[in-house]
């Protein structure tokens, strides 16, 4: 068996390719966030409130439809990895606290993790 991080039925590949297609999803919501709260400032909070989330469903469902075989988990857990660093820096700064950020990270996972099994269903695993 090899050593390192290798679960059997996990593949961490996935989860670091999750990771990086849900922060390129998340960057790509803020900018998309930017230019629809300049043309519709009356609807900023919502805008600003659903559209990052539904990069994390958006995301999950891509990596789950690429990702060979049956995997779930890994979309969702390179969700949380994506999002971690964010949250710990607004922790850093003050703006949120622990309890924010663990239940920002834990939404993030959910997200994704229905999207992943979207992206299954499409591919036919599940």
């Amino acid at each position: 068996m090899q050593k390192g991080l290798t679960h059997p039925g996990l593949s961490w590949r996935w989860v670091f390719y999750g990771a990086l297609i849900m922060f390129a999803m998340f960057c790509a919501a803020v900018v998309l966030t930017i230019v629809a709260i300049a043309a519709t400032p009356a609807y900023a909070e919502t805008i600003d409130a659903w559209l990052p989330l539904a990069g994390f469903f958006v995301g999950g469902l891509l990596t789950g439809r690429l990702s060979p075989g049956r995997t779930l988990v890994e979309p969702a857990l390179g969700a949380a990895f994506a999002i971690i660093g964010k949250m710990l820096f607004h922790v850093a700064r003050g703006e949120i606290g622990v309890g924010e950020m663990l239940i920002g990270t834990s939404i993030a996972f959910v997200l994704a993790l229905g999207g992943a099994w979207v992206g299954e269903k499409m591919q036919g695993t599940v």
